[in-house]
């Protein structure tokens, strides 16, 4: 079964691994989204956010990524064994 979640916290909850995506930067023109801050407070991968996930999770990202914008800055400077 596939549950679609809509709130990123909820979503992160209990997660293994976090798959981030690249923001097309392109679409923000099109207006298909408000702003670049509000995808950041609403979608951006934090290390807050992350407590909610299970001890050890991983996260993903595609590439190329958008430093600062998927993922948080201070969360890519954390050193992983």
């Amino acid at each position: 079964m596939v549950k679609v979640e809509t709130d990123l916290d909820k979503a992160i909850e209990d997660a293994d691994v976090v798959m981030a995506l690249r923001l097309q930067q392109e679409r923000q023109q099109a207006g298909f989204l408000p702003s670049l801050r509000e995808y950041i407070r609403r979608w951006q991968v934090t290390g807050s956010r992350l407590e909610r996930a299970k001890p050890g999770n991983m996260v993903m990202h595609p590439g190329p990524m958008n430093e600062g914008i998927e993922i948080s800055k201070m969360l890519l400077m954390v050193e992983t064994p």
